[in-house]
């Protein structure tokens, strides 16, 4: 991605995160201009949330960001100066930490539309080696799939594919098989939620799922 804000601008930054205890592997960034402007942007993603930053020839910045100030939808504004930005970011930390932490009631009932709750098995050990390869082997096939028949999942690729491969890694690195799909059915949740997924389309891409691993192994 193309680079606008400096290394310092980006320390300041995260340090305001670090200091509201958003844990930044579940951050990323992008050059998405979220619909809001067209280009020379850094968005800063932590899952729903995002702040965009846009510095300026003047030496001002344009942002925008969700949760806003009412802690719904996203919020823009233009001509801050960098202290500005700075008190506003550390505002928007908290909210997302508050977003980040707080549970979603939903998920329950997703977990029951797909047939499975967090406790539906007591076997917590690792994924075996083989295992292991074909669990990461299908997550790959399922994002491929997200890709080719999920027309939505394009607008968010940038933003997901990447919790795929870490996903797909933590399955080979001895993470308990349970710990590991409740992970799983998080991260899809999660997708289903942004992308608005229906029940009936959640559900038709989970049974894919249950075909590709194999629901002897996970179930």
């Amino acid at each position: 991605m193309d680079r606008y804000l400096t290394n310092v601008q980006r320390k300041q930054l995260h340090e305001l995160l670090v200091k509201a205890d958003v844990d930044s592997n579940v951050t990323h960034w992008s050059n998405s201009g979220m619909g809001w402007t067209g280009n020379n942007c850094e968005t800063l993603h932590a899952g729903l949330c995002h702040f965009l930053i846009k510095p300026g020839s003047d030496g001002l910045f344009s942002i925008h960001f969700k949760p806003s100030w009412n802690g719904g939808g996203p919020f823009g504004d233009v001509n801050k100066s960098w202290k500005e930005v700075l008190e506003i970011f550390d505002f928007w930390t908290h909210k997302v930490k508050e977003e980040l932490d707080q549970p979603d009631p939903w998920g329950t009932y997703a977990l029951a539309a797909f047939g499975v709750t967090r406790d539906h098995s007591t076997d917590n050990a690792p994924f075996t080696h083989s295992e292991a390869e074909h669990v990461a082997e299908s997550v790959t096939k399922l994002l491929a799939y997200f890709k080719e028949v999920v027309p939505e999942f394009n607008e968010f690729e940038s933003e997901f594919t990447p919790q795929f491969e870490r996903i797909a890694e933590q399955a080979k690195s001895g993470t308990g098989r349970i710990d590991w799909k409740n992970q799983l059915v998080g991260m899809l949740i999660n997708i289903f939620v942004s992308l608005s997924l229906s029940p009936e389309r959640a559900a038709a891409i989970w049974n894919y799922w249950q075909n590709l691993v194999d629901s002897l192994l996970l179930s």
